[in-house]
């Protein structure tokens, strides 16, 4: 019998996920051998990229791409918004205060239990805000240094320097947070190695969904147990409250 799966992202939540990934993976690979243009490495993966020039071009490519997945999920957000079923699960909360007490003392304390997460935890917040911020900050510097010559009408000899201060250093997080951080939330831990599954069909088993969201989990079941006991006529649910249910993973399968 095949396990119960819960929906989290739609189809296209997972298309602007993979293209953000393809985007932000050709702009790492071109934009730090031309950033470090002087070290050995960069000139080896540059030559292999097909020389700086061709290098210069996937990178503006790539940040096209990247301002497209920024436009769409603005796009996205605001079809949501104007149906009545855009979520606020993503908005920074008390709660994730509490989550952070929680898994601090989980990790140092032998005797207390594992912090329980909902819809998304701290960390998943942390690293949707922090791509917001840096998608803000790459595309305004890139713009400044893709156009130097019309930025000039506007911005100073200085805040061109700083554009290029600002891109350089902000692609270095980025690619470190990504590499580091993100890989190993999503991919490399012991708990969902060799990878969080997600990011291709946008859904997670009821064991994922116990272990990794235990309290959306539990209010998903208890809906479905509120609605399979109650015969009584019940009300229509607001548009808002069937947007959040459906966000929040419905269940889409299992026999």
């Amino acid at each position: 019998m095949s396990e119960r799966r819960y929906q989290r992202w739609d189809r296209s939540q997972v298309r602007q996920h993979k293209l953000m990934m393809v985007s932000f993976s050709l702009l790492v690979a071109t934009g730090l051998p031309l950033r470090y243009a002087g070290s050995a490495t960069s000139q080896v993966l540059a030559q292999h990229l097909g020389g700086a020039s061709m290098a210069g071009l996937v990178h503006r490519i790539a940040a096209v791409g990247l301002i497209v997945c920024s436009l769409w999920h603005c796009v996205y957000l605001l079809g949501r918004w104007r149906r009545r079923q855009l979520s606020t699960a993503m908005l920074p909360s008390r709660e994730d205060l509490v989550e952070v007490r929680d898994t601090f003392r989980w990790l140092f304390d032998p005797r207390a239990p594992e912090p329980r997460y909902g819809r998304y935890n701290f960390i998943e917040k942390f690293e949707y805000w922090a791509v917001v911020w840096g998608s803000v900050v790459m595309v305004a510097t890139g713009f400044i240094l893709w156009f130097p010559v019309g930025a000039a009408g506007w911005v100073t000899a200085l805040g061109i320097d700083l554009a290029k201060v600002v891109h350089g250093y902000e692609a270095v997080l980025a690619a470190l947070s990504i590499a580091i951080w993100h890989m190993y939330h999503a991919h490399l831990r012991r708990d969902v190695f060799p990878m969080n599954r997600l990011w291709l069909s946008g859904t997670l088993s009821a064991t994922e969904m116990r272990h990794h969201h235990p309290k959306e989990l539990a209010a998903l079941e208890a809906a479905e147990q509120s609605e399979a006991h109650d015969d009584s006529p019940q009300p229509a649910a607001s548009p808002l409250a069937a947007a959040d249910s459906d966000d929040s993973g419905g269940a889409v399968g299992g026999v």
